[in-house]
């Protein structure tokens, strides 16, 4: 169950990446280069091995594995094959992207209220 749970989160992680660069640039479409998916395909893969392995990351830890891992993949990668776009990202892809784990997000949510309502009463 706990790999059920695991693969969404750090599927929403990226996607959100994908929202706050949306955000931070001001623009309805994002050039996806090679450098921008090394930074996300990094992120996940250590951010999926730990939780697998240690459970929840936390933010400041995410952060320090985006700095630590994602950056340098990130900038290999764009020195290795440029920084050409390879395609446009809409932002309602983005947002159809985060909608499966905004699913399990509330799933989590109200299973851990019923957790602590029958903690409470007892």
């Amino acid at each position: 169950m706990r790999n059920y749970r695991t693969r969404p989160g750090a599927w929403q992680v990226d996607n959100v990446l994908m929202l706050f660069s949306h955000l931070l640039w001001r623009t309805t479409t994002l050039p996806v280069t090679a450098g921008r998916l090394a930074l996300i395909a990094a992120i996940a893969a250590v951010t999926v091995t730990v939780e697998l392995r240690r459970g929840r990351l936390g933010l400041a830890k995410n952060w320090l594995v985006g700095a630590a891992v994602g950056l340098p993949v990130a900038l290999v990668a764009d020195e290795l094959a440029g920084d050409g776009p390879l395609f446009p990202l809409p932002l309602w892809v983005t947002l159809l992207l985060i909608l499966p784990g905004a699913a399990c997000a509330v799933v989590d949510a109200r299973a851990r209220k019923r957790a602590d309502r029958g903690a409470a009463i007892r």
